[in-house]
């Protein structure tokens, strides 16, 4: 309604929906606009862009807010990093006062083709 009736570009609904689209693709032709009213061309295509601007910058932190969400929930079942490290260093601790079995040596006995229906940990120490 503001340029709708000098401009074919916005004379209908669909049409000036049209050419919105194309405005937020690059082609436009603000001088068409600015000769017929300057200051209502200026006004009226720097809110529309930083109007949509502003609705796509919405749907995108909207976007990265809910995978953080879901990423985040996820986390807090995980085990933390400094979790991870005691429990490399208790296996380490284990195995080497020959608590634990390591698993380079319970290869080796799965490589020999031992394969007994049940095996118990002490037959894996021994």
């Amino acid at each position: 309604y503001l340029f709708g009736q000098q401009l074919k570009a916005y004379h209908t609904w669909t049409d000036s929906v049209l050419t919105c689209f194309e405005i937020l693709m690059g082609v436009f032709d603000f001088q068409a606009l600015a000769r017929l009213n300057t200051l209502f061309a200026f006004f009226w295509f720097w809110s529309f862009l930083i109007l949509v601007f502003l609705v796509l910058l919405n749907m995108l932190l909207a976007i990265i807010m809910d995978t953080y969400s879901t990423v985040k929930s996820r986390s807090l079942e995980a085990v933390t990093l400094w979790g991870q490290g005691r429990t490399m260093i208790r296996r380490h601790r284990e195995t080497k006062l020959g608590m634990r079995v390591s698993l380079q040596a319970v290869l080796r006995i799965m490589r020999s083709g031992w394969l007994p229906e049940t095996i118990t940990p002490e037959e894996l120490v021994q």
